[in-house]
């Protein structure tokens, strides 16, 4: 007589954090997980990066509608967990009173959207003195002028990097 006895040792899987932006899968370097079957994968301890875009969460597939969970999502196979990047542009502000530049901020915001107030410049420490602001003006830094009509910053969107110029009355 024999006594078998079985030991079970738990199959790794493989996870892999890409990302894809339109021009096909990429994983994201060092991050990829070799998990236990039936078991969760880890979420990253910092946030990827992407020069020219927001991070905005895992997700399940790179169709950005489920949020991956990963306290409940048990790995029963290879699996991929997208980073949901969202490509974003760069807002200037150049504050100019009497042809003197006082400051010049810049802020990035999601692509085709508009600037929420808050990060529109504070200009109160400008308008004493009898001067008015009169609004946000497209510029152009080549010719350094301002191009077009004032603009209506609350309904405007921005598919491009942008400078915008003060006008004071």
């Amino acid at each position: 007589n024999y006594n078998v006895y079985a030991e079970w040792i738990p199959i790794s899987q493989t996870v892999k954090f890409v990302y894809d932006i339109g021009e096909g899968e990429v994983e994201l370097e060092g991050l990829q997980q070799q998990v236990d079957y039936d078991s969760h994968a880890t979420k990253p301890e910092t946030d990827p990066s992407l020069e020219g875009y927001r991070f905005d969460g895992w997700y399940t597939s790179k169709d950005y509608l489920t949020p991956f969970n990963f306290d409940e999502t048990v790995i029963q196979g290879e699996t991929k967990i997208y980073a949901k990047f969202v490509e974003q542009v760069t807002i200037t502000f150049i504050i100019r009173k009497d042809g003197v530049d006082h400051r010049t901020e810049q802020v990035q915001i999601d692509i085709n959207t508009t600037i929420p107030d808050e990060l529109v410049p504070d200009l109160s420490d400008l308008i004493a003195g009898g001067s008015m602001f009169d609004g946000w003006y497209l510029y152009d830094p080549d010719s350094d002028a301002i191009t077009g009509d004032k603009l209506d910053l609350t309904t405007l969107t921005f598919s491009t990097n942008t400078t915008l110029i003060t006008s004071f009355i």
